[in-house]
């Protein structure tokens, strides 16, 4: 099909607009610039310049259907202005490397060289019309041209902004080729998330094999990533079938489906004419509050980790913003807004790692709300309502019994058995002492782990929503959260505070896995908190086998087995 140039690059090198020349794209993608600049990088005799990128744009199956069994050529042409909208769009994102005082960083140079090829089946030979923009691994910086920047650390670089940003790019082309449809007259309905849609009434099933095809090697639900390595997993050969046999295939499939086209076609241009004589619509002029879209994304994204990349704040950004002209450029312009404000924190020179000042506010709340509770808290013991204990504590609890703090970290390894022999050990603890149990699990399957153990029954076990209703605080108690490392430090504000106001102790069990947003345990750990290693539950021992042999080895295997049943 169609085959052109596109971008400020292609504009500087006199190319933009016009047929792609096979001998220039070969030389392009080698790093051979017309003007004589060379990107190639040899390296044991081999050039090692990366040629490019390549992206895709997919019309829906629909407009395929109709443009190439219908015979709406128009379709086409709509689809190429709205890949030319998002090329222009993607376009803002080129950038390079540069060194800087000795230091590499990235800087936006806003051109791209991008060749567009036009195909019009999927590799089922099924109508579908898609774009391939080959992103040229070149862009202009000053007078000079350089490859594009990467950033595996900082993810600054081009192409880690724009794999950030693939479903914006996706929304943005089919938000601009969506009311160049529907004013040929089509009437489109949304068909899943981020914008997709497709045209009213148009059978679009016995034409995507292929696309089933992905979501059964990948599941309904998967995630853009998996649906890419599905695609590549499921993917046949290319066929070069004759387009006549092809139309003569896909007519007869369309025949089964007792469609009408011809009629759909006519119904359609019926509808164009009226939207034409009808007064022009007023434009909506209103935009979002850029600040308030990036303080969401900020927060959004502060509820997930303690740091984030420019790109992932750009991409949270982005996918607020209605999908026009401009959204890259505006959403910049917030970020940088952000950061001048202090509402963003860099973490590096280059401004490609942040925390937000959300963390840098929680942890100083953290640590003075734990220092409060350690000075005024005190914990208590009534003889009268202790509860003997029937085995000895561990070299840990033990400790813990007789320092009797009103906070303490108590950590240890093991998986689930481990964690729970800890928490029924502070339990009995408590217990001797006289104190009421609140027991805080980290999610409903770890409640209903420790629920089950006898030495538990009895207790109070719930999830964390206790910490915002209150029920965890027994005035006076001991509340034992299971698996700590996993709180962030807002669950960490609530826990605190109701501690101090119910002068509730607070024993903390670290399993020392994956830590929660903000890592609270480390700022309580600064705050003075003690941590208590706790090395009980039952030791595994192990005995090494040395057999040459493999059939001997697993012999040898199987009867050590054999003996210990």
């Amino acid at each position: 099909m169609d085959e052109r140039w596109q971008g400020k690059g292609a504009e500087a090198l006199g190319i933009d607009g016009k047929a792609v020349d096979k001998a220039l794209f070969t030389e392009l993608l080698k790093g051979k610039l017309p003007d004589g600049s060379d990107l190639t990088r040899i390296q044991d005799g081999a050039n090692k310049h990366r040629p490019g990128y390549d992206l895709t744009f997919s019309a829906p199956k629909s407009v395929s259907v109709m443009a190439m069994l219908g015979g709406d050529k128009r379709l086409i042409d709509a689809h190429n202005q709205a890949v030319t909208e998002a090329v222009r769009q993607l376009e803002t994102l080129a950038a390079t490397r540069v060194m800087t005082d000795g230091k590499s960083e990235t800087v936006l140079t806003g051109n791209l060289i991008v060749a567009k090829f036009n195909h019009d089946t999927n590799r089922n030979q099924e109508p579908q019309i898609h774009t391939h923009a080959v992103v040229i691994n070149a862009t202009q910086n000053g007078d000079k041209w350089q490859s594009l920047g990467t950033d595996k650390i900082g993810k600054t670089g081009f192409i880690e902004n724009v794999y950030a940003n693939q479903i914006a790019f996706g929304k943005l082309y089919r938000e601009a080729f969506k009311p160049l449809v529907e004013k040929l007259g089509y009437e489109t309905e949304v068909v899943g998330k981020h914008g997709m849609w497709e045209m009213k009434g148009v059978p679009v099933e016995p034409f995507s094999t292929r696309s089933q095809e992905v979501r059964e090697a990948a599941g309904p639900d998967a995630s853009l990533k998996s649906r890419d390595v599905a695609a590549l997993d499921t993917r046949k050969s290319k066929e070069a079938i004759d387009p006549a046999e092809k139309m003569v295939e896909w007519m007869n499939t369309l025949k089964e489906t007792g469609f009408d086209i011809r009629g759909y076609r006519e119904a359609a241009d019926a509808r164009a004419a009226e939207l034409a004589r009808a007064p022009a619509a007023p434009v909506n002029t209103d935009g979002p509050d850029i600040t308030d879209v990036v303080t969401k994304a900020i927060a959004g994204l502060s509820d997930r980790k303690v740091q984030f990349t420019y790109a992932d704040l750009l991409a949270r950004t982005v996918g607020q913003l209605e999908a026009k002209d401009g959204m890259f450029e505006l959403a910049r312009k917030g970020i940088d807004a952000a950061i001048e404000r202090e509402q963003l924190i860099p973490l590096d020179r280059e401004k490609g790692l942040f925390t937000s000042n959300i963390h840098v506010l929680d942890e100083l709340a953290v640590k003075a709300l734990s220092q409060e509770v350690q000075r005024h808290n005190h914990v208590s013991v009534t003889p009268d309502a202790s509860v003997v204990r029937q085995v000895p504590f561990s070299d840990a609890v033990s400790v813990l019994a007789q320092d009797r703090p009103v906070m303490g970290i108590v950590s240890g390894q093991g998986g689930a058995s481990g964690q729970r022999e800890r928490v029924a050990e502070l339990t009995l603890m408590a217990r001797e002492q006289g104190r009421d149990v609140h027991i805080l699990a980290a999610d409903n399957r770890s409640r209903d782990f420790l629920a089950g153990d006898v030495r538990l029954a009895g207790e109070t076990v719930t999830g964390k929503s206790a910490l915002q209703d209150g029920t965890a605080f027994i005035p006076g108690g001991t509340l034992i959260v299971d698996q700590a490392e996993k709180l962030s430090l807002k669950e960490t504000i609530s826990l605190l505070d109701g501690a101090m106001r119910h002068n509730v102790q607070v024993l903390l069990s670290d399993s020392g896995k994956r830590s929660g947003t903000g890592s609270a345990l480390t700022v309580l750990k600064d705050s003075g908190v003690n941590t208590y290693r706790w090395q009980g539950g039952h030791q595994t021992t192990a005995d090494i086998i040395s057999e040459p042999d493999k059939g001997a080895r697993y012999s040898r295997l199987a009867q050590e087995f054999a003996v210990s049943v």
